[in-house]
């Protein structure tokens, strides 16, 4: 190195210093991750409608939400592992007779909320795409109600239960990327166990 010109050496010394591949930033920067689903519970068939209609009913209106909204916030540990946050609203759904005029009885009306916290393993795949199995715990509240007119019962319950998800991501930009995944809920109500998401994940 000549000594005449300093500068020019720290330059060659930096130009030749290896570059970390794929490597988490050591602040905040790129770290957390935002991601919003659409989720799908394929076994939920919404709540039991009478098979008989009570006397003066013309008929009967149900709403079943099949497609509910997921929100997630993530944290990067290092290159490989993170903590995601999760919380599922619904499925949920509702029916009621109808009569002319006149509110219908028994209305029926089912709600479920989860809120889960895993663990992530990335595993880095060719063109930008990333499979990340997950682990964790989730607590599912579910609340039914019947209204009979004469009586109105409500039934609520939390329960904390294992959760494991797998996400299939593929890279759009440095920091936004399309994600799938498949979520299985270790409830006792087979029918709100299973979820697929599809969404966006965006990492700051």
């Amino acid at each position: 190195m000549d000594v005449r010109y300093p500068a020019l050496g720290v330059i060659l010394l930096v130009a030749n210093m290896p570059l970390a591949a794929d490597r988490q930033p050591d602040g905040a920067t790129k770290k957390w991750s935002v991601s919003v689903y659409e989720a799908t519970f394929h076994a939920y068939g919404g709540v039991r409608a009478m098979d008989v209609l009570p006397d003066g009913a013309d008929g009967y209106t149900e709403s079943l939400s099949l497609l509910t909204p997921n929100v997630g916030v993530g944290y990067a540990l290092n290159e490989r592992w993170s903590v995601d946050t999760n919380v599922q609203m619904g499925p949920r759904s509702s029916f009621a007779p109808t009569v002319a005029g006149l509110e219908g009885f028994p209305r029926i009306e089912f709600k479920s909320t989860f809120l889960s916290v895993m663990a992530a393993r990335e595993y880095k795949l060719p063109e930008g795409w990333s499979l990340a199995p997950k682990l964790g715990v989730a607590v599912s509240s579910r609340y039914y109600e019947e209204d009979k007119h004469e009586a109105r019962s409500t039934d609520w319950t939390s329960s904390l239960e294992p959760v494991a998800s797998v996400e299939l991501r593929k890279r759009i930009t440095d920091s936004l990327s399309l994600s799938t995944d498949y979520t299985r809920y270790f409830t006792d109500d087979s029918e709100i166990n299973g979820a697929f998401k599809v969404g966006l994940r965006f990492r700051f």
